[in-house]
This record gives structure tokens, C-alpha cells and sequence, in this order.
């Protein structure tokens, strides 16, 4: 926008002066103006790194909103939408390439705007959902509805910071899990995550908050988060993001980048669980089959005797020393 609006600025101030010294670029009027080379090659210089500069924002708005519109990889956007406008331009004449221009101030104009319109959707129902009975379990401003594992109130090292619940690991006081208020049964829940580099988290579900259950990932399975490439201890297949942790693993291509959003679903149905990862399915299982058994018995959950016991119990947040963001936590219950 700042581009657009200083291009329109430099067409209203300086226009009529070009048509007054009967010039037709800017370098051309400053050499007019002020006689000499110099302000000619200075008016050159900055013309092209201030065009450079528009286009490369052109280039990129088109990327984006190609991206956007068809569900395409962004370098495939930018070729496709800039395709289109070359083909507008070569068919249509001058009159389409006037056209071609306005619609790419527009695309630019919308490309800016469209990263604060995704902002502001952070941790917020449409009607369409609520209306499909999705709840919202974080607020994107308090801690309201969570508590640390086996306490009232949520500990010091866990915050609120842009906009998704943080654990800070250089906070040393009030660690540990969290855990919803809630207890859910059958259920979709979404939610979106970032994993700081070196970092290590999981989703856990399935929790039992009872006396008898000592660490909130024996007694509920947990969708793993943690930086698949700059960990530094050594990672089997199982203990990838996206993984439901040491039973099935979920291919390490589906998860992006630590420091990156990620987008993760949970559903738990009758005893069958499903995992998504970036739209993709990354794990599933039924509980009690012979693919369960199959999973259970080799991994260290064999000897956990409330493992899985129960279906309904509380969503967590693990503390395993990683720094971890995670928003747009929302539940539909099934």
C-alpha cells in the first residue's frame, strides 16, 4: 500500500511538471530541470530500484493470492498468476494491459490486507462453525479453561504470548503440563503449533487426572511435536511430529520447519484415533485391535496399566523443555 500510494503521490506532484518541461520520465525532467548528468543518473538509479521494488511486491501480491485462491505451492501460484497476465496483455492490446495494471494494484492491495484479515481469525469461531457445534478451549488472550497437571491454577512458565498459550523453558518456577478443565469423550479437535528449533512437546489425550496416574502421558496417548531435524538426541521414525508417539509414526515430509506453524487435528471416535498433520492424515488406529495390540505391546506403554484405559479424559499440553506456541484450539464433540 505504501508503494501504490507514494506511485499515485509522485503521479499527482510531478506529472504536470513533466508535461511542462515537455518531458516524459523522471530522469528526463530532472536533467531539465537542474541541467548536468548527475540528476539525470541519480533520477535513473532510484526509478529503477523504486520500480524494482514495486515489482518485486507485484510478483509476490499475484503469488499470494494464486496461492490462495487455488491451493497451489506459492512459486506455482506466482507462475500461474503471472502467466494469466501475460496472456491478458499479449490478446488484449494496450486497453488490457491498462486493465492488466489496475487489477494487479488491486491484487496488492488485497495481499497486504490479507495477512491481517488471517490474523484476526486467530482463536475465533465463524458462524459456520458454531453452528456446527465447535468450542473454542484457549481465547487467544487468558489461560482461562486450562490448569497445570494435578493443580488449580496454571504455573508462572506457561503465558499468553501472540495470540497461543507459550511455555517459556527458561522459567524455572510453575512447570510442568497443562490440561483443559474439560473432559472429552468422542470428539474432532484442532488446533494449530509451532516448535521452537531443538524443541520437544506433544499433545497428550485421553488424560486421566487421578491420584493413582503420576505424569499425564501414562495414561494418554500423544501427538508428538518437536523440531524433527535439529533435536539432539537421535529420532526414530515414531518420534517424529505428527507421530502418535512410539506406536505409529507419521512420514517426516507432512511437518514443516521448527519455527513454523503447523496445523494438527486429534479425533477420537469409539475407540478409533486419527491424526492429521498440515491436512494430512499422519497416524490412525483403532484402540483394541490387532494393529493396537500390534503397536502397544513392543513399546514402553506395555506396562503402563492405565494406558489408554479410559476414552474420556483431558486434553494437555506437555512441558518437555521445548519452547512451544500453540493456538486456534478448537473441539466439536461427536
Amino acid at each position: 500500500m505504501g508503494w501504490t500510494g507514494s506511485f499515485c503521490l509522485v503521479a499527482l506532484l510531478l506529472a504536470p511538471y513533466l508535461r511542462k518541461f515537455g518531458q516524459f520520465t523522471i530522469p528526463d525532467f530532472l536533467a531539465a530541470r537542474f541541467g548536468g548528468l548527475w540528476p539525470r543518473l541519480i533520477g535513473a538509479i532510484v526509478a529503477v530500484v523504486c520500480s524494482f521494488t514495486y515489482l518485486v511486491a507485484q510478483i509476490y501480491g499475484v503469488g499470494l493470492i494464486t496461492t490462495h485462491l487455488l491451493g497451489v505451492a506459492f512459486e506455482i501460484g506466482v507462475f500461474v498468476g503471472l502467466g494469466g497476465v501475460l496472456v491478458c496483455s499479449v490478446l488484449g492490446g494496450m486497453r488490457a494491459v491498462t486493465w492488466t495494471q489496475v487489477a494487479q494494484y488491486i491484487i496488492i492491495l488485497i495481499a497486504l490486507l490479507l495477512p491481517f484479515s488471517m490474523q484476526a481469525q486467530d482463536n475465533r469461531l465463524i458462524k459456520k462453525e458454531r453452528k456446527a457445534g465447535w468450542e473454542l478451549l484457549f481465547d487467544g488472550r487468558t489461560l482461562q479453561g486450562w490448569h497445570s497437571w494435578k493443580q488449580t491454577s496454571v504455573g508462572a512458565a506457561w503465558s499468553v504470548k501472540d495470540a497461543a498459550i507459550h511455555l517459556d523453558p527458561s522459567v524455572k518456577e510453575g512447570r510442568g503440563d497443562i490440561v483443559t478443565d474439560g473432559v472429552y469423550d468422542n470428539y474432532e479437535f484442532r488446533f494449530s503449533w509451532k516448535i521452537a528449533p531443538k524443541g520437544n512437546s506433544g499433545i497428550i489425550f485421553m488424560v486421566q487426572e487421578v491420584p493413582e496416574v503420576y505424569a499425564t502421558f501414562i495414561s494418554g496417548p500423544e501427538y508428538q511435536l518437536i523440531d524433527n531435524k535439529g533435536y539432539p538426541d537421535k529420532l526414530d521414525d515414531k518420534q517424529m511430529s505428527g507421530s502418535l508417539y512410539d506406536l505409529i509414526a507419521c512420514p517426516v515430509e507432512y511437518c514443516n520447519p521448527a519455527g513454523q506453524w503447523n496445523e494438527g487435528a486429534i479425533m477420537v471416535d469409539h475407540g478409533r484415533i486419527r491424526l492429521e498433520l498440515n491436512g494430512k492424515t499422519a497416524a490412525e488406529v483403532t484402540m483394541g485391535s490387532k494393529q493396537w495390540n500390534d503397536v502397544v505391546v513392543p513399546s514402553k506403554f506395555a506396562r503402563e496399566k492405565y494406558f489408554a484405559k479410559v476414552q474420556a479424559g483431558r486434553i494437555a499440553i506437555q512441558d518437555h523443555s521445548g519452547e512451544v506456541w500453540v493456538k486456534n484450539m478448537r473441539i466439536r464433540r461427536l
